[in-house]
């Protein structure tokens, strides 16, 4: 079984959704970034850098959460990959610099990996406050993309309903608002 450490509110949660998209069975550690768990030399083991998230699928250990990513629908899930090597490419440059003009998602008519990575980057606009979702509304097609067709899925929703947000995430967006 994979096993997938880190916490919701962090990077974790682009490889939880992936999961949870993909459909593969897992089991979530939460562990805080923020305290010295990330330095015990088990967790050293697993990611020398003492980050999350950490993904542990039998022998194969990666941290970094875009790689995880693209291993996990690399290998399971299909689905989330694009059909060609220009798309694959393409889902590669978008997950590292991303905008949306004039279509539903990033890359093809449907959920890619590429919409999935930048959706999860973009989701934390609900805890920074009014100046992001104020930037946001002038771009109706970037809102609409992710609330209504990225962060409204499923699968991402059953990731964020796993942890309730850290004080220090609701202390910011209550400074902000």
């Amino acid at each position: 079984m994979i096993t997938i450490y880190g916490r919701v509110y962090s990077r974790a949660p682009r490889v939880l959704w992936a999961a949870e998209e993909i459909g593969v069975p897992y089991e979530h550690v939460s562990v805080d970034h923020k305290t010295d768990e990330v330095l015990q030399p088990e967790f050293l083991a697993m990611n020398p850098n003492g980050k999350i998230p950490v993904m542990v699928d039998g022998d194969v250990t990666l941290f970094e959460s875009m790689a995880i990513n693209f291993y996990l629908a690399t290998k399971y899930g299909e689905d989330l990959l694009p059909n060609s090597a220009h798309d694959h490419a393409r889902a590669l440059q978008w997950t590292f610099w991303g905008a949306l003009s004039d279509r539903n998602y990033l890359l093809e008519d449907r959920f890619t990996l590429a919409d999935l990575n930048l959706a999860s980057i973009f989701a934390l606009y609900k805890f920074i406050g009014p100046a992001l979702a104020d930037l946001l509304d002038a771009y109706p097609n970037v809102r609409g993309w992710l609330d209504d067709r990225c962060l409204a899925r499923p699968a991402y929703k059953k990731v964020m309903a796993m942890e309730p947000p850290p004080a220090d995430l609701l202390h910011l967006h209550a400074a902000a608002s």
